[in-house]
């Protein structure tokens, strides 16, 4: 299992447990004043991009359609 899979197993987990512990925050990419954000150690929804992140990378599961989270 790579750090990326293991990170969306481990923040789906979370979710799943608890579908509302996340953070809504833009990304260090869309905002460079949060370039801080990546040594977070909860999950963050970006409302800019619509990508997940955490533990400072992006576990956005991407579909053909849309951009979803990784629960």
């Amino acid at each position: 299992m790579s750090d990326l899979e293991a990170l969306r197993a481990e923040a789906a987990a979370i979710l799943k447990k608890d579908n509302t512990n996340f953070a809504m925050r833009s990304c260090w990419n869309c905002n460079s004043g949060h370039e801080y954000l990546k040594e977070a150690d909860y999950i963050i929804w970006c409302f800019s991009c619509g990508h997940w992140f955490y533990k400072g990378m992006d576990i956005t599961v991407e579909d053909e359609d849309e951009t979803s989270n990784p629960a």
